[in-house]
């Protein structure tokens, strides 16, 4: 058993107890009405929302592969080691390459010496033709040679581009900045094209997936509004573009939907590729009743407001409160329209009593 905590029952007690003394030092307080600042509970318009968890993903991640043939020489970074856009990641051997280039100038070089020929004796049999010393025919299969040279020369100069690309593979690089999150090649390990070499994300931009029932679809046809929540000042921000997947996941048969975060959220270096965050939709505007989060008094599970009576005197009036946010409070039950509730409960008493008396309401997170 355990002697820790007290039963429930008699925490139900100490809180009723509270209540009470709460509520009888209130009635024993007298106060003009004039000379305590109240506010009129009524009804306003406030959008609905549907509150849901995300997780936060980079957009650019993914898996290097090898796009040539040779044995790794050299690896230069490492699991969590964080690189630039272009970074050399690792170096694989290059002899072949090499070899091909060679071979591929050669040939270019060897083209176009045919084809700087075939230009000259073109342009000399063209002269001749206009002397009427050669035949028509044979400037006309002198101009396809030309033709024929200049088409080799060409065929040549790609070989040489596709021998020098061959060769940038051998040295693999960061194709934009960010962190290795895997290695998949050691050193000495034959690479072919297609081998997986290393994964890595950027940590920006980033987006927050998340997933949402089918029973909210209709939310999510007409362009959806979607806010992220801002851990350090529990502002909500409009993300920067939303994309509503068209179809369920065959998972858990809910809608995928991905958000961007804004640069405001991206710049405060709070958020990391797997964490979480709280994303909302607007989900349509119905009447409630809202106070400023400091009107209402909390004490452990007891939730409860200043009210005043038909003689103007402050009564503690326990209510159903939901989670303040933006510095007002929902009131979902215990409070009617018209009501006069105090608007700051610690000044009913003295500096002493109001330490214990002030609000001190959390904000959700």
């Amino acid at each position: 058993m355990n002697h820790d905590s007290p039963p429930v029952n008699f925490q139900s007690a100490i809180h009723i107890t509270l209540f009470f003394l709460l509520s009888l030092l209130s009635s024993q307080t007298l106060f003009a009405a004039e000379q305590i600042e109240t506010l009129t509970a009524h009804r306003i318009p406030r959008t609905d929302y549907l509150q849901l968890n995300a997780r936060i993903e980079a957009i650019n991640q993914g898996t290097i592969a090898a796009q040539t043939h040779g044995r790794i020489l050299n690896i230069f970074v490492d699991v969590n080691d964080q690189v630039e856009k272009g970074a050399l990641l690792l170096q694989i051997d290059d002899i072949q390459q090499r070899t091909q280039r060679l071979q591929a100038e050669a040939l270019l070089k060897e083209a176009t010496a045919q084809f700087q020929e075939a230009l000259i004796q073109y342009q000399r049999l063209s002269k001749l033709l206009n002397q009427k010393s050669v035949a028509p025919s044979q400037v006309d299969a002198s101009e396809a040679a030309v033709k024929a040279a200049q088409a080799r020369q060409q065929a040549a100069q790609a070989a040489v581009t596709a021998a020098q690309q061959q060769l940038e593979y051998t040295q693999v690089r960061a194709p934009y900045s960010g962190i290795v999150t895997a290695r998949h090649a050691e050193i000495g390990e034959l690479a072919s094209p297609g081998l997986p070499l290393m994964s890595g994300l950027a940590l920006s931009p980033l987006r927050a997936t998340f997933f949402v029932p089918q029973a909210y679809w209709p939310l999510l046809q007409d362009h959806p509004v979607v806010e992220l929540q801002n851990r350090a000042t529990r502002s909500w921000t409009k993300a920067t573009q939303t994309v509503v997947f068209p179809y369920a996941h065959p998972g858990n048969s809910q809608i995928q939907v991905r958000s961007t975060l804004p640069d405001a959220l991206q710049s405060s270096n709070r958020y990391i590729p797997g964490a979480w965050i709280k994303v909302r939709i607007a989900a349509g505007v119905s009447d409630q009743i809202s106070l400023p989060c400091d009107s209402l008094i909390l004490r452990h599970e007891l939730q409860a407001v200043y009210v005043l009576d038909d003689q103007h005197l402050p009564k503690l009036r326990p209510v159903n409160a939901g989670l303040c946010g933006e510095g007002e409070v929902l009131i979902l039950s215990g409070l009617f329209e018209g009501e006069r509730v105090v608007r700051f409960p610690a000044k009913l008493f003295s500096t002493t009593e109001s330490n214990h008396s002030e609000s001190n309401y959390p904000e959700s997170n």
